[in-house]
């Protein structure tokens, strides 16, 4: 499918059903009450999404130190982020750019050509990591069925799916209870912005959008 295919007609059609789903679903899964916020909240994520043409499901965070003396504080230095494309067309991954404004500093991180379908490994002690430059991503895949993600570095159906690996600079350190804006910037598509609130915790990975 062309790049027209993200035109105006399917998005107001894909919003009108996502947005009647996700008010279905809430006022259905557990006789739970909507609203105002948590329908604001579902309406802007569904708004999102589609304007960004990618679906963000997760951002995990790595920390480092956890298993050694109590007096070195622990740290991020690598984010995953879960995405897929929400509807098929062409979204070219060197073309995409990941802004972090962390402090007083802002920093732009661009694509690497190190893209690869998952080896032996987690998902952060994978071999690709030891490929990637600090201060850029790449995308490790986890269903490309025409091989794009791989041969193209395109993403074009909706069913290609991975995470966009990102190696912090080596300048920044996200510590427990630091904030950091995390921009993601696809063409085509419009920005999104996400707070990632570094949080205290005993354990090495954390979730903090999803």
């Amino acid at each position: 499918m062309s790049d027209a295919s993200l035109g105006l007609l399917p998005i107001v059609l894909i919003t009108s059903f996502l947005v009647i789903g996700a008010t279905a679903s809430s006022i259905l899964i557990k006789n739970q009450t909507t609203t105002a916020d948590a329908f604001d909240k579902a309406v802007t994520d569904i708004t999102d999404d589609i304007t960004t043409y990618l679906k963000v499901q997760q951002i995990i965070g790595k920390f480092n130190n956890t298993d050694i003396k109590p007096s070195v504080q622990p740290s991020i230095q690598r984010l995953a982020i879960n995405v897929r494309p929400l509807i098929s067309g062409t979204i070219d991954l060197t073309k995409i750019k990941i802004e972090l404004i962390f402090k007083d500093d802002v920093t732009i991180l661009s694509y690497q050509d190190t893209t690869k379908t998952p080896t032996t490994g987690t998902l952060f002690t994978n071999k690709i990591w030891d490929q990637l430059t600090a201060g850029s991503f790449t995308m490790l895949v986890t269903v490309d069925d025409d091989s794009s993600v791989l041969t193209t570095h395109s993403l074009n159906k909706n069913t290609d799916a991975g995470f966009l690996l990102v190696k912090l600079p080596q300048k920044i350190y996200l510590h427990p209870y630091d904030e950091c804006q995390l921009v993601l910037m696809p063409t085509p598509g419009e920005p999104r912005s996400f707070t990632l609130d570094i949080p205290y915790t005993t354990s090495s990975l954390v979730i903090l959008y999803g």
